[in-house]
């Protein structure tokens, strides 16, 4: 019971904040529909100063007025009322908390015209909604269980929650709760992190004298069905992604189901025998619930559904989009555009936008355009093989699994495949996989996965993903038949095919990885705390602790941490967190990565920096040298370097990638060499696009193989370098006495 009156005062209170924001939102809107009202007329607007005064003594005139400027959107059905709903149901919940019985005098409030009011100040402690659900959640499930266990029945109490972590910190709970019993309680985590043979016992039925407590996010809710529910415990929360396109971040918020979801939820109990639904909320919360879930098309990117658009119709992409059921914001329509133009996938026409001849072949590609774009390059660049590999896995799931209590071990082992590179180290777990698929039996390849934490059904949805892509790229021309061998899904690039000869080639690799994440680059701050990176849209970020690059703190006897990081999403969740990253050279970044080059401006240099400073990206004999500092606020379109900037290294820069990353050399002519091979290599793509079953022309095989060799000296010559750091290091660790120190 307290814990049931903890949740209900949490949610009470979240309603009346809520019911706050959305009134104030009200008035506001209905402000400026009066102001603009009185605009068409043609007459002076008029208000006072103190409309959104808040006093007490107000509400009442406001709730009125408000009242009666709804009835008027009714009537006239204006454009703007689809928020009127919103503040309805939170209406609607505060009047079923007016008639809902007190339980304890902790969760009562004072309500006032139909006002939920609440003390701003009034503290909660440092538990929230989740951490309270999941408590109930675990003291319900033991004890629904062990009464189901007195009467001799038989089946599952399936439990939903929001997430991995509330899943983990159920399962502790309830074995340490007083009723639970080992021998006839078995906890089931059901989630999509979990290997797929564990995830499938969930439908083995229970024993005689015996219960399973599924601890489920909402994978339960439609995607399977487990026929032995006896009963359903609903928290009512779900983990949903949202997107932000202004700063292009992904962030998984902690949000309420619908009233869709509740309802579906609780259909998943009785289908066998007798059942029961426990929703942990109040009437009144499942009356503020919306109706249906957020449609994915107002809270994922759209550059895929904007090139598609654009393939239907050149009137317009924001016009078309706008007559959907539920309209994308124009925002985020405006800003997946904005990235397809980057890309050179549609150019702007009279009266909207159109498919270049790029844009029309990364539209036959099923994937995203960036990735799709990346594809063909792996083409020009001849190293397909990798790349395949990659497009792939940014359309499938993740291949490695973190079993409970074990993310340590985990990475340890996902860091033995590549220790830079979070892609490369799928890559190189599934060629694994493919030779001992080749080579041994299943059972084989079974414990193989199960030692390295990786999923075989993902490795072969991985692979079939793979083959489809292939397949696409020999229909329109990109890969010959002569390149390939076997048929469907089976088909495979040939060993010695001319389209994968730089396929061994790590370097060219990662720098054509680069393309398919253009604005996903990210460079460590030279003067913030270690491990602090920057983007584009954002000054402080950090690599998420499961990627392989991070590290908790600077290691020592080894090579310098690489500066530059290309990553696949960033996401906010405790902080700005940059997952699946990839370390990249100021070559790579040069050559490959963000989307225009363009000159820099002119920045004169500090008195106080010494003239012999190096900030270049290469010195005059081509060694890597960057020392360049990113640390520069902007905005908009504008760069204004802070002062702690390294403004000699500005002021020798020739040119700015993507209007925040300078790039310069103390070799004069070595930046202009870089851009034109930048630019030739477009040309080479481009051209390809136009004529993709001719061969290529022998300039663009020259360049091609140009890049592919300063890229393989660069990495053999960094190779070396550290090999040679972790010599002295051992020299001077043993007493030594090393010749050379670096």
């Amino acid at each position: 019971r307290r814990l049931a009156a903890e949740l209900l005062h949490v949610q009470d209170i979240s309603l009346a904040r809520e019911l706050e924001e959305v009134e104030a939102e009200s008035r506001a809107s209905m402000q400026i529909e009066r102001i603009a009202d009185a605009e068409d007329a043609g007459e002076q607007p008029e208000f006072s100063e103190d409309e959104y005064d808040d006093d007490e003594d107000d509400v009442n005139d406001e709730d009125d007025s408000l009242n009666a400027w709804e009835d008027k959107m009714k009537n006239e059905s204006r454009k703007h009322s689809h928020g009127r709903p919103r503040l309805q149901a939170l209406r609607k919940a505060v009047a079923l908390k007016n008639d809902r019985s007190e339980i304890g005098k902790q969760g009562s409030y004072g309500f006032g015209g139909g006002k939920m009011r609440v003390n701003k100040n009034t503290k909660l402690g440092d538990r929230d909604q989740s951490e309270v659900a999941v408590n109930l959640v675990a003291e319900i499930a033991t004890h629904i269980a062990s009464k189901e266990i007195e009467k001799n029945r038989r089946g599952t109490v399936l439990c939903f929650l929001p997430g991995w972590d509330e899943i983990k910190a159920a399962t502790e709970l309830i074995r340490k709760s007083a009723t639970y019993n080992e021998d006839t309680m078995k906890i089931m985590p059901l989630h999509s992190s979990v290997p797929q043979e564990e995830q499938q016992s969930v439908f083995t039925p229970a024993k005689e004298g015996t219960m399973k407590i599924i601890l489920s996010t909402n994978i339960a809710e439609s995607s399977v069905t487990i026929d032995d529910v006896l009963s359903v415990i609903d928290a009512g929360l779900v983990r949903e992604m949202s997107y932000n396109a202004e700063s292009a971040m992904s962030s998984m918020e902690t949000v309420l189901i619908s009233s869709a979801s509740a309802t579906q939820r609780s259909g998943r109990a009785g289908r066998v025998a007798p059942g029961s639904c426990f929703r942990l909320y109040s009437r009144g919360v499942h009356a503020s619930m919306a109706e249906r879930p957020t449609p994915e098309i107002q809270r994922t990117a759209l550059e895929a559904t904007c090139l598609q658009t654009a393939a239907m119709t050149e009137n317009g992409i924001q016009r078309f989009l706008s007559k959907a059921l539920d309209p994308p914001s124009e925002d985020t329509v405006m800003y997946a555009v904005d990235r397809l133009a980057k890309l050179g996938a549609i150019q702007p026409v009279e009266n909207g936008e159109k498919l270049t001849a790029l844009g029309r072949t990364i539209s036959n590609l099923p994937i995203d355009p960036a990735i799709a774009r990346m594809l063909l390059l792996g083409c020009v660049t001849k190293c397909l093989d990798p790349v395949l590999t990659a497009a792939a896995s940014y359309s499938s799931r993740d291949p490695f699994y973190t079993p409970p209590g074990m993310r340590d071990e985990a990475r340890v082992i996902r860091k033995s495949f590549h220790d830079s590179s979070d892609l490369l180290s799928v890559c190189r777990a599934w060629e694994q996989c493919n030779d001992l698929f080749s080579n041994r039996d299943y059972e084989t390849v079974r414990r193989w996965g199960s030692d390295n934490f990786i999923s075989i059904a993902a490795m072969s949805n991985l692979t079939s993903v793979r083959s489809q892509l292939l397949n696409d790229l020999v229909k329109l021309g990109f890969v010959s038949e002569r390149d390939c061998e076997g048929y469907g899904q089976r088909r495979v690039l040939r060993y010695d095919a001319e389209i994968n000869a730089n396929s061994d080639n790590e370097a060219l690799f990662k720098g054509v990885m680069a393309t398919g994440l253009p604005s996903n680059l990210a460079a460590r701050r030279s003067l913030g705390a270690f491990g602090t990176l920057r983007t584009r849209t954002e000054s402080h970020a950090g690599l998420h602790p499961s990627g392989v690059a991070f590290h908790r703190k600077p290691p020592r006897g080894v090579a310098p941490l690489p500066k530059w990081f290309v990553y696949r999403e960033m996401v906010l969740s405790s902080s700005v967190f940059l997952r699946d990253s990839t370390a990249l050279s100021p070559e790579q970044v040069a050559m490959f990565a963000g989307h225009q080059i363009s000159f820099a401006p002119k920045i004169e240099e500090d008195q106080n920096d010494g003239a012999g400073r190096d900030g270049g990206l290469l010195n005059a004999d081509g060694s890597v040298n960057v020392t360049m500092d990113i640390d520069m606020p902007f905005d908009g379109d504008d760069v204004v370097p802070s002062s702690r900037f390294d403004r000699s290294a500005a002021g020798r820069a020739k040119f700015l990638l993507d209007e925040w990353v300078f790039l310069g050399s103390n070799c004069e002519d070595t930046m202009d060499l870089l851009r034109d091979a930048r630019e030739e290599l477009n040309m080479a793509l481009n051209w390809r696009v136009m004529y993709p079953r001719k061969p290529p022309p022998e300039s663009s095989e020259e360049i091609v193989d140009a890049i592919a060799l300063m890229l393989r000296i660069v990495d053999e010559r960094e190779r070396r370098k550290n090999r040679s750091r972790a010599r002295f290091t051992r020299q001077e660790s043993s007493g030594g006495s090393p010749r050379r120190k670096f």
